[in-house]
């Protein structure tokens, strides 16, 4: 599964801040073009999407 995070709302930082403490949940690789953060989520101990909504739910509270 990709996630895709606007670059204007989400920092490289805080992103690579959540991967690792998520690292033991799911491997996540990150890349990115012109305008998003692209989280690739593969190997989930939950279910890939119910992890993805907790990551993004973790990233915004850290953002704020």
């Amino acid at each position: 599964m990709i996630m895709m995070l606007n670059k204007e709302i989400f920092s490289k930082d805080q992103i690579l801040y959540a991967i690792n403490i998520y690292s033991n949940l799911a491997d996540i690789t990150i890349n990115e073009n012109n305008k998003y953060w692209l989280l690739k989520f593969q190997n989930c101990i939950y279910e890939g999407i119910k992890t993805e909504h907790e990551f993004e739910n973790y990233l915004i509270g850290l953002e704020n």
